[in-house]
């Protein structure tokens, strides 16, 4: 990796910790153009998208689902968890979107036959949605396609797997004659409502049936048969499914459709098969548990008749026995305890029949019957304290009201379910059906359009910073100390005196005006003073007294600085030779009202002498040399050993010999320039130098043996020269350089 490349990385490290703001803002102003070309081509596509997308409805159904049954109403609390008749409204939501119910509504519905009217592309549906009449088939006579109120029926469409999602073309010949299509595959000729059988090698035939069509000889429509499977798993996708309110049974059901009457359509139809259902599972589910009940009831009876046999059997042979409050309170509490443990045993064996033990039901039914056994243990261990007569007289009398108040209530539920079993009812009821809409509930065409056009700002936005972080231009001048580790000579703010004054130049001789004669107090000319006030440190121990302006690419304010810098200079009393020695493109003498003559190339072409090309005062104490005329290969003539000497003698002449160079990553003329200069001072300008560039032209300085002396910042922001603002009272502007000045 070469030294350029080590410090252009660091340089864009370093980058990072700079940024603000304001450069961003920078940033998006100099590729402003992109920014607006990319906004209005988004919202240009935002907005036909707006105008072209087709309305979409929505249907939508009530349906409210009993939490508690009539079935289950008669049914006492503590035993009201046993047989679980409880609807559950998450569980419906689950019912409502399974395979069972929504396959059903897609055969009613035939929602795996895709037929439709051959739109032109993009425009067609469009074209098609504000049109009240049946169109004229064909583009210019041909394609077979329509843009009005064509319309196809198909109730029947039946083809192999292989041919499943295959696009057919159904051409109307009028009458009731049309032509089935597949490219290569199929050609048929059908009639309208009669079923149109295509034998196929090695496979089942094709089944079709169109029961209408209406359009004109010579429309064509597209057909297409997707999977069952396919079809169903679209529908479960589209469904939206919720309760109203959490708790409250009501369940809406919405679907959304570029057709409002199939929306509806196909709504009812998933709300007839879940009803159906509803009424089938209920009836299922008092089924099973009847049958269990059934088998429970004479067991029970057994126990009802044992547990009598032994009560008489004590109460002949004992008489009866008068208990105390204490021994009636122990009574209770046994029975209810003895109750509660029944109704768990027979909850968990009805349980046990649907689920497996590790099942989180039976795990708590479970937890519950060892609660109520250790309490049942408890109360037994007190009826243990009791006389013994006593003691027989509570136990038979608790097995006999636990066995009693049992039997009693099964008995009660089984006849409930058996009425559950046989009205047919169920535990959901529709409430509202669906219905076609008549106004769509989208797209929202000005929202659309609005965002289209706030996503290309955006994008736009962040294309110009990204397109400004790859040219990564410098926005801080501060940052080239760091990195660079070169003296910061200047910081000149951008002038929008000298952008008014750059503008208005239309072509060569123009007359440009410099800054310091325009306006001596502007801040940028305040910077430059600084420079001048340092130079003389800059020039200790420097060679002679020439100092080269050069900047790493053209367009940086080198002439700028030159210009202005030579003027300061000869305002302070010092005498200064300024030198275009930009061969190619130097238009220095555009600054002081002349014509480019005989300059530079003559004198290193030794075909004049300096006092012939020599522009004097041109400025009070400052004298001028263009670059002369403009020939072929002018690296060539600066490198033929004149430009040595030639500097040689006129800095002899002068305090302060100014030499404005060519681009030096453009050709090699600035590094020959700087080879006879003192010092060199590279000019980088904001948001056009990159990091690449600066630290390129300082590794070819490096490598031919020479050093820059420092770095002047042109075109800077307000933010970073701001400090003598306020004393100056003159504020400095922020707007777009002169191109050509700056």
């Amino acid at each position: 990796m070469t030294a350029a490349q080590v410090s252009g990385n660091a340089l864009a490290r370093s980058r990072d910790s700079y940024m603000d703001l304001g450069a961003a803002v920078a940033a998006v102003w100099r590729h402003r153009w992109v920014v607006v070309a990319i906004t209005l081509v988004v919202t240009a596509l935002g907005a036909g998208y707006a105008v072209l997308a087709p309305p979409v409805y929505q249907s939508n159904l009530l349906l409210k689902v009993d939490v508690s049954d009539a079935a289950t109403k008669s049914i006492p609390p503590s035993l009201a968890g046993i047989f679980e008749l409880k609807t559950a409204s998450t569980a419906e939501l689950e019912l409502l979107r399974s395979r069972a119910v929504v396959s059903a509504a897609v055969e009613s519905s035939k929602l795996y036959i895709e037929a439709a009217p051959k739109r032109l592309p993009v425009i067609g549906p469009f074209l098609a949605r504000r049109s009240s009449a049946l169109s004229e088939p064909g583009l210019l006579g041909y394609g077979g396609y329509v843009w009005g109120r064509e319309r196809i029926d198909v109730p029947l469409f039946e083809v192999p797997a292989s041919l499943e999602k295959k696009t057919f073309t159904v051409t109307f010949r009028g009458g009731s004659a049309y032509r089935l299509q597949l490219d290569g595959l199929v050609g048929a000729n059908g009639v309208l409502g009669e079923d149109l059988i295509v034998p196929l090698e090695g496979t089942e035939p094709l089944r079709l049936r169109i029961g209408a069509i209406g359009a004109r000889p010579g429309a064509q429509f597209v057909l297409r048969r997707i999977p069952d499977e396919d079809a169903v798993e679209q529908l479960q996708k589209a469904l939206v499914i919720a309760e109203r309110n959490k708790a409250s049974g009501v369940i809406s059901v919405s679907l959304n459709s570029p057709e409002p009457a199939t929306a509806a359509r196909v709504l009812n139809a998933i709300a007839a098969q879940y009803l159906r259902q509803n009424v089938d599972l209920r009836s299922e589910e008092a089924e099973r548990s009847l049958a269990f009940l059934e088998a429970q009831l004479p067991e029970l009876k057994a126990a009802i008749e044992t547990a009598e046999s032994k009560y008489n059997s004590f109460r002949n042979s004992k008489g009866t026995v008068d208990t105390g409050e204490e021994v009636k309170s122990i009574l209770q509490q046994s029975l209810q305890s003895q109750l509660r443990l029944v109704e768990l045993r027979q909850k968990r064996d009805e349980l046990t029949t649907r689920y497996q033990d590790e099942n989180p039901l039976v795990v708590a039914v479970n937890q519950q019957i060892r609660t109520v056994t250790a309490e049942l243990a408890s109360v037994n261990d007190r009826i243990k304290k009791i006389p013994g007569t006593e003691q027989d007289a509570v136990r038979l009398t608790r097995d006999v009201k636990v066995n009693t108040e049992l039997y009693s209530a099964l008995l009660a539920t089984a006849q409930q379910l058996r009425l559950v079993r046989a009205s047919g009812l169920g535990s959901a009821k529709l409430v509202d059906r669906a219905v076609a809409p008549r106004t769509p509930i989208g797209p929202n065409r000005p929202m659309l359009a609005a965002a289209a056009a706030a996503f290309g700002l955006l994008a736009g936005i962040v294309t110009a910073l990204i397109r400004n972080r790859r040219v990564n231009a410098i926005e801080n001048p501060y940052e080239l100390v760091e990195v660079l580790s070169l003296p910061l000579g200047a910081v000149v703010p951008h002038s929008a005196r000298q952008a008014r004054i750059g503008a208005v130049t239309k072509g060569p001789y123009s007359g440009l005006e410099m800054l310091v004669n325009e306006s001596s107090e502007e801040g940028a000319v305040e910077s430059l003073r600084t420079l001048r006030a340092a130079l003389p440190f800059h020039m200790l121990g420097s060679r002679n007294n020439v100092i080269a302006i050069v900047g790493p690419t053209a367009a940086v304010g080198k002439s700028f600085v030159a210009s202005n810098l030579s003027a300061l200079l000869a305002s302070s009393g010092k005498k200064v030779l300024l030198i275009d020695a930009d061969l190619r493109a130097g238009y220095l003498h555009d600054y002081f009202n002349r014509e480019r003559g005989e300059g530079l190339y003559e004198l290193v072409m030794g075909e004049r002498r300096p006092e012939e090309v020599l522009a004097r005062n041109v400025f009070r104490n400052l004298d001028f040399i263009s670059t002369g005329g403009m020939r072929p290969r002018p690296a060539d003539a600066l490198a033929n050993g004149m430009l040595g000497p030639l500097l040689e003698r006129l800095r002899s002449q002068y305090d302060y010999v100014v030499v404005d160079t060519a681009p030096v990553l453009a050709v090699a003329d600035a590094l020959i320039v700087s080879h006879h200069a003192g010092i060199a001072f590279c000019v980088a300008r904001r948001g056009v130098t990159t990091y690449g560039q600066l630290s390129e032209t300082k590794a070819r300085f490096e490598a031919n043996g020479h050093a820059l002396t420092g770095v002047i910042f042109n075109d800077a922001r307000l933010s970073d020269v701001s400090y003598g603002a306020a004393y100056r009272r003159i504020p400095v502007q922020m707007a777009s350089a002169s191109p050509r000045g700056r």
